[in-house]
């Protein structure tokens, strides 16, 4: 699973992550004990080119049936501006915006990353991972920008902003202070891609 903070699991244990959640949650269907292993790739302010660039150089030593890559909209921000980006902005949720160079970007890596793994007879999922709340109309856009992108591309895409927007108390899924989200956020994270992935063949 490549990804950044959020896929690293910062403010949460190492067991809590929805990582760590999916590999228990597709390990123990009937029959798969012990089978599936999810190498966790996170790596805190990382963005797209370098998920992309983490995978051509050290992917194939994972030897993958899978490739999962966890997509938080300031990723877009931090196409923009690099490492030193800190923030999401607004803009990242239009099109058309000063960000609409960085959104081309992010969709250039992802291309490259899918072109990777499609030359590795790997199937590639992009997931959605919403920064936190309030999940206003707009906040739909990078799902759908990303939607219409992996439809384009042939590339499997997960939303998972629409359980939680159904979740009975979304203001306990992600820390107030830094945004990150909490054991109780990586939990529905886990059980969308789980019954996703399942539901799409994309697991034994």
């Amino acid at each position: 699973g490549l990804g950044d903070s959020f896929t690293y699991g910062a403010g949460v244990a190492a067991d809590e992550t929805y990582l760590a959640r999916l590999e228990r949650a597709l390990g123990s269907r009937e029959g798969r004990a012990g089978s599936i292993e999810v190498v966790r790739a996170g790596v805190p302010r990382y963005f797209t080119r370098a998920e992309r660039l983490l995978f051509e150089h050290d992917g194939e030593g994972w030897d993958p049936d899978l490739v999962l890559l966890g997509f938080v909209p300031n990723d877009v921000v931090d196409t923009a501006v690099g490492t030193e980006g800190v923030r999401v902005t607004d803009d990242v949720y239009r099109a058309g915006g000063p960000l609409e160079t960085a959104w081309s970007e992010v969709e250039q890596e992802l291309t490259r990353l899918a072109s990777l793994a499609r030359n590795r007879a790997i199937p590639l999922v992009v997931v959605h991972l919403p920064q936190r709340p309030p999940w206003t109309p707009d906040r739909s856009y990078p799902a759908e920008r990303l939607a219409a992108w992996a439809d384009a591309t042939g590339v499997t895409f997960i939303d998972t902003l629409p359980a939680l927007r159904a979740h009975a108390r979304p203001d306990a899924l992600y820390w107030p202070i830094d945004g990150h989200p909490r054991a109780e956020g990586h939990a529905v994270f886990a059980e969308v891609l789980a019954e996703e992935l399942v539901r799409r063949g994309l697991v034994p």
